[in-house]
């Protein structure tokens, strides 16, 4: 006996229904593989402090792990807020104490800027010098030419990383790797960076390879032997934390790391964070 064929009517039935099953699909998948928004659990530590700071924070939605320190007339006072994510994470988080780690990032990029000022007060470099006379691996290069200013306030003209391979940072990021556009070694990021022209220099264009150069610059000037130990010296050891300051490769940051940034911003314990100067070697 022959099959009957479906009516016309039944088949546009059946189109009609195609998009609607398509974006039920795409809907559990974007709550099953998208990140999901935090927010704070109960405060620790002082109270007081606790609560000036959950004034200031206002929404608590979109927030990682806080940890807040206030040092005033010699005293350290430390209060926190855990993470307290309505969604499971892999690897969980850190309890909040003054000994929580976290991941830096661009926060680093503040550090180049404190030690600049300070390295010109100690008359070790000048806002106008160029970077190739730290670097000279950078001589007669477009890039040599930029000033400490420049790197320092973005208006280099270098672009925003030396090398954007795309498909190998989609590929690293979909896997949940860290990406190794941002573990680039100092000789490889100064050999990359000969090879680049300069684009609208003097306008405002964020860089993180600007900021880079700058961290390696200051740590040749001052005669340190290498980044890591300049910041340490320079800005980390003198400071009235609870714990003392040291700087963490991006190896050092446990997967369970906290998560100190607003949601939207893929730093996920030690995957995908920071820029280039957060660990030269």
């Amino acid at each position: 006996m022959a099959r009957a064929r479906p009516s016309s009517t039944t088949s546009r039935r059946r189109l009609r229904l195609l998009p609607l099953a398509g974006a039920l699909i795409g809907a559990l998948l974007s709550l099953l593989l998208c990140p999901h928004p935090t927010t704070l659990g109960p405060a620790a530590g002082d109270q007081a402090l606790a609560q000036e700071a959950q004034e200031i924070l206002g929404d608590p939605d979109g927030y990682g792990s806080v940890s807040i320190a206030r040092i005033q007339n010699d005293q350290t006072t430390w209060a926190g807020f855990p993470v307290n994510t309505r969604w499971s994470q892999p690897g969980g988080t850190q309890a909040i104490d003054e000994h929580a780690r976290f991941e830096l990032g661009s926060i680093t990029k503040t550090f180049n800027g404190l030690l600049l000022a300070d390295a010109v007060g100690r008359g070790e470099v000048a806002l106008s010098d160029p970077v190739a006379k730290y670097l000279p691996e950078l001589a007669g290069t477009p890039a040599g030419s930029v000033t400490l200013e420049e790197l320092a306030s973005h208006h280099s003209g270098l672009p925003s990383m030396a090398r954007m391979p795309m498909a190998k940072i989609i590929f690293e990021d979909m896997a949940g790797d860290e990406l190794s556009v941002f573990a680039t070694n100092t000789h490889d990021l100064l050999a990359q960076t000969r090879t680049l022209d300069l684009t609208n220099r003097g306008t405002f264009a964020y860089s993180n390879l600007g900021a880079a150069l700058l961290g390696h610059a200051l740590a040749r000037a001052s005669g340190a032997p290498d980044w890591e130990t300049y910041v340490t010296t320079r800005l980390l050891t003198p400071s009235a934390w609870p714990r003392r300051g040291s700087f963490l490769r991006a190896n050092a940051i446990p997967t369970s790391s906290n998560l100190g940034s607003r949601a939207g911003v893929r730093w996920r314990g030690g995957r995908g964070v920071g820029t280039p100067q957060r660990a030269p070697v």
